[in-house]
Parts: structure tokens; C-alpha cells; sequence
């Protein structure tokens, strides 16, 4: 581990030294393996900027990185949350205060509010009108009985339901309008309440004031709000700007906590590409490409490797992005690492990507 550490100790003056852009390429060996790893830095105190993009701009598609970056002008682009088979993120995903979705898969998140950090949150949602209110447990995950499902514009024109329902589109906290339909309901530019009915109800004789009790029945122009409970590993309530859930804890209070085991991602004692975002005592936050399966160049690091790889710049905490084929990382004039994909100009199509802009920028 000795030149493992000095070349990040001398990686680290490098990037000190760079005030443009806090990028950095090295070729290493760890653990008699080599390998390539690549590495941004942004300075939040200094003027930095984080957000994502999700592919199509929806919970449902897949995009190059490339795509994503160039779309929406970010200076650079590492690979994000995790995802499944349709490109939906997989956990807690919320963007400049706009909250897309709720499902916690149980790992860190990457938090962003005047400062940055990692850690577990718990987040609630409720609506409420006049003086009644409930909790939300469906939100742009699909429609369930006996749920108050709610789709936001990220999860497409439609609601997608085809089956009897109640639907009520709300624009600026307001009913704007009310369905009693069978057929796919289209969402708006704010948020779409749905409430199914028995699949044998017919919604052209069914009157409103038919609807079964269960059912609320909401008028035109009625107030109707989103409130969000998000509190911090401590307990406290915290009103972020960004959270994205990672696949697990690298690096704790200053402790390398790697498991061979996650619950989410499984397995980490392979030897595959991975990302990770750590930050350190100043708030910076680190973001860590490394190449892998290409033989004798870059084979990939285990969970436990990584961790380490991340230790060497002194993080309070880290967690993994998404990695495999999907590790990217991307500046203006394209990708500068080389993704386990046959597409090396841009990469695999993933679902999320997390946007660098101004970084590095000084006061």
C-alpha cells in the first residue's frame, strides 16, 4: 500500500494545484493489481454546483451520460443511483427541492443542502386539505388499491392506468380537474392523484356521488398539499435541495466500513468497475471512476479496495454509485475513462446521472 499512497498523496497536490477543473487521471497498482482510476472534486464552498438528470427526463428510459451532459451544458458527469430493468432509479431521488421519489432502499444517501454530507435519512410524505391529511406510500411507483397514488410530471404523460379510477390534477396546490374514467389519465406539469376502483365498476353510469366511501371526492379549484418530513440520521428535520440514494457505505466517520455483503447490491468482492462519491472534512466532495475488466490495463476493484483507494484522501464518509458496465465519467469533449461497453465514445445508456458545473470555482 505504500505507493498507493504516495501516488494519491501526490494526486492529491495535484488537484490543489488545478483551479478549472478538479480532474485527475492515474494509472495504479493495488494489491499487485493494475488499474486506472479517475477522479473530480468539487468545492462546494467555492462555488461548485451539483444536480443530476434522469434519462428522458423521466423515471422510466435510459440516456448516455453523454447525452445527459451535453443536454443540459454540465461541465462534467459521473454515473449515479442505481437502477432496474425499465430505468427507473432505484431509491430515494429528489432534485432542487422537487421530491421524484420516495422508496428508500436502506443505504446512505448523498445529501445536498448549504453543505454536502452522506447519510441516512428517512423521508415521509403526506397530503393534506382543509383538515384532513394522510400519509403517502404510493408516489410515482404505479397505482395499488387503497392507496392515494401519486404521479408527478417524471413519470410520464400518463398515469398508465387502465383499469376504472378517480384522478384529480393538481397545478399549483389547486384541483384543476377531476376524471372518472378507465382509460390512462394525463399527469401535468405538478402532480396527479389517483384512486382506483373495483374493476368491475363502470365509470360512464357511475355518478360521483356513487363513489365508495373509501374515495374522496375533491371539487374544482379545492387546495390540496404535499408535505415532506425528511429527517437526518440524528433525527433532525432537514429541508434538502438534493438527495441521491447510493448502493451502500465505503467510508464511515472516518472508517473504512466495506462489507463483502451488501443488501441492496449484493456481492462486493469481485473485481469490477467501480464509482464512488466520498467527502472530506471541508466539505468537498470526491467523485471516483475506476476502469475495470480489461486484462493486465484495469481489472476492476472489489468493494473493500475501493474503500481503501477512497481512504487515501482522508473522507469522513463514502458510498457507491452505481458501477459495473455503467462507471463513467465525463467531461466536456467526452468520456475520459473506458467503460467495460462496447460503446466507448458514450458509453452505456444508464438511468441517472449526477452534473458537475462551476466546479472548482474561486471566490
Amino acid at each position: 500500500m505504500k505507493e498507493l499512497i504516495a501516488i494519491f498523496q501526490m494526486l492529491a497536490l495535484l488537484l490543489q494545484s488545478v483551479t478549472s477543473l478538479g480532474y485527475q487521471q492515474e494509472d495504479i497498482i493495488i494489491h499487485n493489481y493494475r488499474q486506472k482510476v479517475y477522479l473530480l472534486e468539487a468545492r462546494i464552498q467555492s462555488g461548485a454546483e451539483i444536480k443530476s438528470a434522469l434519462a428522458q427526463d423521466s423515471v422510466f428510459g435510459f440516456e448516455t451520460i453523454g447525452q445527459m451532459g451535453r443536454r443540459t451544458q454540465a461541465a462534467a458527469a459521473v454515473n449515479g443511483m442505481f437502477f432496474d430493468d425499465l430505468g427507473s432509479p432505484a431509491g430515494l431521488l429528489c432534485e432542487n427541492g422537487h421530491w421524484i421519489r420516495l422508496t428508500d432502499i436502506g443505504t446512505p444517501a448523498l445529501v445536498i443542502e448549504d453543505k454536502p454530507s452522506i447519510q441516512e435519512v428517512q423521508v415521509k410524505a403526506f397530503w393534506r386539505t382543509g383538515e384532513r391529511s394522510a400519509e403517502i406510500f404510493a408516489y410515482n411507483i404505479g397505482a395499488f388499491p387503497g392507496q392515494t397514488n401519486v404521479f408527478t410530471r417524471e413519470y410520464g404523460n400518463t398515469n398508465r392506468v387502465f383499469r376504472p379510477q378517480v384522478s384529480y390534477r393538481i397545478e399549483n396546490n389547486v384541483v384543476t380537474a377531476r376524471y372518472l374514467v378507465e382509460e390512462p389519465v394525463e399527469i401535468g406539469k405538478d402532480l396527479l392523484f389517483t384512486y382506483l376502483l373495483p374493476e368491475d365498476t363502470n365509470p360512464e353510469v357511475l355518478d360521483w356521488q356513487q363513489l365508495p366511501m373509501e374515495i374522496p371526492i375533491y371539487e374544482i379549484g379545492q387546495e390540496i398539499w404535499l408535505d415532506f418530513q425528511v429527517t437526518n440520521q440524528a433525527g433532525v428535520k432537514i429541508n434538502p435541495k438534493n438527495v441521491y440514494q447510493t448502493g451502500g457505505w465505503l467510508i464511515q466517520a472516518g472508517q473504512i466500513n466495506a462489507r463483502s455483503y451488501e443488501t441492496f447490491i449484493g456481492y462486493t468482492t469481485s473485481l469490477q468497475p467501480r464509482t464512488a462519491v466520498g467527502l472530506d472534512q471541508q466539505g468537498n466532495l470526491f467523485f471516483l471512476v475506476a476502469d475495470g475488466r480489461q486484462k493486465q490495463i484495469a481489472e476492476g476493484l472489489s468493494g473493500q479496495w475501493l474503500a481503501e483507494v477512497m481512504s487515501q484522501f482522508e473522507l469522513t464518509n463514502a458510498a457507491y454509485l452505481d458501477g459495473g458496465a455503467s462507471s463513467a465519467m465525463w467531461l466536456k469533449n467526452g468520456l475520459v475513462n473506458t467503460p467495460a461497453y462496447f460503446n466507448k465514445i458514450d458509453g452505456k445508456e444508464i438511468a441517472h446521472t449526477i452534473l458537475l458545473n462551476r466546479i472548482w470555482l474561486q471566490p
